[in-house]
């Protein structure tokens, strides 16, 4: 599915493991860099799903 890949595959991230681009989504969801889940839990009390999902709904999804 070209949703698909749009999240997984691209856009190509700039973050190297052993020399290598890894995808942001492995990067991410490895919970493998202290830093980098320190940083996630500081935004997760941020984010509003709700508000997310009426933004989505308003301008992108087809009524």
């Amino acid at each position: 599915m070209a949703q698909d890949y749009r999240i997984y595959e691209i856009p190509i991230s700039s973050i190297l493991k052993n020399g290598k681009k890894v995808k942001y989504f492995v990067f991410l969801s490895s919970l493998e860099n202290e830093e980098c889940n320190r940083a996630l839990k500081r935004i997760k009390p941020k984010i509003d799903i709700v508000e997310i999902y009426q933004i989505c709904r308003k301008n992108f999804i087809k009524q």
